[in-house]
């Protein structure tokens, strides 16, 4: 009913998945009639829980809306978490979207060709490609074209797509590997490594005759081509340091990016000898990264805050909710706080429709606290984002834009996704203007 594989692409470890959804399918009316099984999906969820693999590809013949209501809750709540890119067919007409659950990234869904369709649809295929140093995924989309007799390019879907894992280190080991490289790389290493582990997320940009600081997307407004280009490849390195299996040692791992992490610092210090004022606040950031980047500074995290940090990575969210309800009754506040927010998490993610109206109140009950972090912001949009509540999203990312200096990379990236998919031009900009953009 379910099938699991896993293989190696150079390094890099990926799991393979694969579905049943045909068991009960038989006529033209399988459209929401269909099922896969609770068990199925279970077991395999299970198995990916268990395996060491960077990226999940899931197969499956029907769109997971075809699903009858039931198991496509199960589908989307238990499944779509843990799965990167799904490839389904049966719907021929090409299709690249993201399916977005309430905990982890979105998947993006592929759907395939057909090699040989009926009138209304044509003759066509599409591939699929994976660049990890780059962060994305391309689907091209082939088309026959009887006239030439020839397949040509119909189409070309291009999408963000980031590794699953943890880098081998903080910032601490990821500053003393990159010290290792020397030259400019180990004059400014504190700064990259709190740029790698997105503790600091602010980049130089060139913009006219001065360098600013601010957030990388700003990095669209400069007519330098080719800087975009090294800070691109930069920042591309977070994904790359993910690209190899769990044995690899940090150092190697950053020495295999070396090249892009030295043109980088390269043009950093470059800047810093040219502009004053960009190499006084350069100095002022790589300060910062020092603090970051001492492990004599770096306080251990509490035992009960890791071990329900350790459920939510294996997507264990029954297991998460028995924890996280124990935890809530803890005599530290801060524990206290993140068994709320991790209860949250779990209910998000149940089967059961009340489970998950409750993960919303709980993080509503939280934002209103006088004590409330930027993370409570965070899972609430989320929550209310997953759960359909658009004005209520809207209006907590605004509240957190008011509220706090600083909004976590993941936090600004899932906002602008959120502003660009529901048309929301006022938001987009205020979320640019937070990000540093600069105005002509």
């Amino acid at each position: 009913m379910a099938y699991f594989s896993q293989k190696f692409i150079g390094n890099i470890p990926i799991g393979i998945v694969g579905l049943n959804s045909a068991l009960a399918c038989g006529n033209d009316e399988d459209e929401r009639n269909i099922i896969v099984g609770d068990q199925p999906i279970i077991d395999i969820c299970e198995i990916i829980r268990k395996s060491d693999v960077r990226l999940i590809i899931g197969v499956l013949h029907h769109p997971p809306n075809w699903l009858r209501e039931f198991d496509q809750r199960t589908f989307d709540q238990r499944f779509l978490p843990m799965c990167d890119v799904l490839h389904r067919g049966h719907l021929h007409e090409p299709e690249v979207k993201l399916l977005y659950s309430a905990s982890s990234a979105p998947c993006l869904a592929i759907a395939a060709g057909a090699g040989y369709a009926w009138r209304q649809f044509g003759n066509s295929y599409s591939i699929v490609s994976f660049d990890p140093s780059a962060s994305e995924c391309t689907a091209e989309y082939f088309e026959y074209d009887s006239h030439s007799g020839t397949f040509r390019v119909k189409t070309t879907e291009t999408k963000s797509l980031r590794l699953r894992g943890t880098i081998p280190g903080g910032p601490p080991e990821i500053c003393a590997a990159i010290r290792e490289l020397g030259g400019t790389a180990d004059k400014f290493s504190p700064y990259l490594a709190a740029l790698l582990s997105e503790t600091i997320t602010e980049v130089p940009v060139p913009f006219g005759d001065r360098v600013i600081i601010a957030a990388s997307n700003v990095i669209e407004s400069t007519q330098d081509e080719v800087y975009a280009k090294v800070l691109t490849n930069f920042l591309n390195v977070r994904n790359s340091l993910l690209a190899f299996s769990t044995n690899t040692p940090l150092k190697n791992r950053v020495f295999a990016c070396e090249h892009p992490i030295r043109s980088f610092s390269d043009q950093i210090d470059s800047f810093a000898n040219i502009d004053k004022d960009f190499s006084c606040e350069l100095s002022r950031r790589i300060e910062i990264a020092s603090e970051f980047c001492n492990p004599a500074l770096q306080q251990n995290e509490n035992t009960f805050i890791a071990t329900m940090k350790q459920f939510a990575a294996e997507s264990d969210w029954v297991g998460l909710e028995v924890i996280a309800q124990r935890y809530i009754k803890n005599d530290l506040p801060e524990v206290r706080h993140s068994a709320q927010q991790h209860l949250c998490l779990a209910l998000a993610n149940s089967d059961d429709l009340q489970k998950r109206n409750d993960s919303v109140s709980i993080e509503e009950e939280l934002v209103l606290l006088a004590d409330a972090v930027v993370d409570d912001f965070y899972l609430c949009f989320s929550v209310n984002r997953t759960q359909g509540n658009v004005q209520r999203a809207e209006e907590l990312v605004r509240e957190a834009l008011e509220l706090f200096d600083f909004l976590p990379a993941a936090f600004v990236r899932v906002a602008t996704q959120f502003s660009l998919e529901t048309g929301n031009k006022s938001l987009k900009e205020l979320l640019d203007e937070r990000n540093g953009a600069p105005h002509e």
